[in-house]
């Protein structure tokens, strides 16, 4: 998918979420730093917990993992740029 502005990309993030029935979805995003790969995750991410997500969502480039939760479901938002080998993973029991 490509999206030219960020309010294409609002359009797109809550299309997918429309179309998301699985609680155990996996979406990767691969792209460019500075792509918008963390714009699509913030309006995906709203758009999956229905408006009830108040908090910013902020990139867990240096977490690694933000976690969000509503009554239905919990979003695990990853960001691995900053690993370089699997085993970087494994070391942090993911």
């Amino acid at each position: 998918m490509i999206a030219s502005n960020e309010e294409e990309t609002k359009r797109i993030a809550s299309k997918l979420a429309k179309n998301i029935n699985d609680t155990n979805a996996t979406i990767c995003l691969n792209g460019e730093l500075g792509s918008g790969k963390t714009t699509f995750s913030r309006f995906l991410i709203r758009s999956l917990l229905s408006g009830s997500l108040k908090e910013d969502i902020p990139s867990p480039t240096f977490t690694l993992l933000q976690i969000y939760e509503d009554l239905k479901r919990s979003i695990y938002h990853y960001d691995f740029y900053r690993l370089n080998k699997i085993d970087e993973l494994i070391e942090l029991n993911y």
